[in-house]
């Protein structure tokens, strides 16, 4: 999924607000014993930080209206092609989306979308399992960028991948796009490995996570 099509309606106009939890990104991996591979992806914003990002409006902030604008930008049609299930979120707290996928990486079909490589979406290589996220943003203003990265300065996209996908992960390296790979931690939570990355880390570079076994 292209995340810029979620958050750039929005990022500008928070930038200014610098609040913990503001955006929040979850991704939870897990696989069958029939092989099949649940990934479920949930992107929120705090109402919090909307309510008071339109506080010198007039206008009440309608959230329905703000989900529909949003969806209707969202880059979903490759999710779709793989029967991708997309619910709204709008509770006390948050709004945004769940985007829950059942992979069968041997269906034909879905082999040939898979290795065309989406974002969010594991590549399985023999030698390692990759991760691409495209940027966030692609707006070539300085300013505006160093005010959203302070926003967005506490902001984490959290990775689960259960052990049913990768047994046993001895290294995890990350790479902007223009950089090279630098090691990043990796947390062992007994079924499951858990991985942080910041969100400024993917604001204005792709970034590729590469998860190693061996």
């Amino acid at each position: 999924m292209n995340m810029r099509k979620i958050m750039a309606g929005v990022l500008v106009s928070l930038a200014a607000y610098l609040c913990s939890g503001c955006i929040d990104v979850y991704q939870h991996i897990t696989r069958s014993p029939q092989g099949i591979e649940h990934n479920t992806l949930k992107i929120t914003v705090s109402k919090l930080l909307l309510a008071m990002a339109n506080g010198m409006s007039d206008t009440a902030l309608d959230y329905d209206a703000w989900l529909e604008a949003n969806s209707g930008s969202m880059d979903i049609q490759a999710y779709e092609s793989l029967k991708a299930r997309i619910e709204k979120v709008n509770d006390e707290l948050d709004l945004g989306y769940v985007i829950t996928m059942n992979l069968d990486y041997t269906d034909t079909q879905s082999k040939d979308i898979l290795s065309k490589g989406m974002d969010f979406i594991p590549l399985y290589t023999p030698q390692y399992t990759e991760i691409h996220i495209t940027a966030l943003s692609d707006d070539e203003d300085t300013e505006t960028n160093e005010m959203a990265l302070a926003f967005l300065s506490t902001g984490k996209y959290r990775l689960s991948i259960s052990k049913t996908c990768i047994s046993t992960l001895k290294q995890v390296l990350m790479a902007a796009e223009s950089e090279g790979f630098t090691e990043i931690a990796c947390l062992d939570m007994g079924d499951a490995y858990l991985i942080e990355i910041p969100i400024r880390s993917f604001f204005t570079k792709d970034i590729w996570i590469r998860l190693y076994s061996v």
